[in-house]
């Protein structure tokens, strides 16, 4: 995230270790961005969305075409379950071949 983290604080208008600083955990030994009370993503407003949307993490712009989702229907409802940008109506095979493109 050493690369993601400069261009997220870039976007901010901060430093890099202000970044970090401020909006960063170490997690297993990698940056992670921290969450807010509510467990979201201290970027994300459940009325606006990201607000770091056009320099977001790589690993927020898979979401949801994770490994462990794509392998697993009952892990793939959890994912519906859990996320509100997932289409209902959408199948697991549907998700896999959305995924595969």
């Amino acid at each position: 995230m050493d690369m993601e983290a400069a261009r997220i604080a870039k976007f901010l208008g901060i430093t890099d270790e202000e970044f970090v600083a401020r909006y960063c955990s170490k997690k297993g030994g990698k940056l992670s961005i921290i969450c807010s009370d509510d467990l979201y993503c201290i970027f994300y407003n459940k009325d606006e969305g990201c607000s770091i949307h056009p320099v977001k993490p790589e690993r927020c712009r898979d979401w949801p075409y994770y490994e462990s989702i794509l392998r697993d229907p009952e892990s793939w409802e959890e994912a519906k379950d859990a996320c509100p940008g997932i289409s209902r109506e959408c199948t697991f095979q549907e998700f896999k071949s959305q995924a595969a493109k």
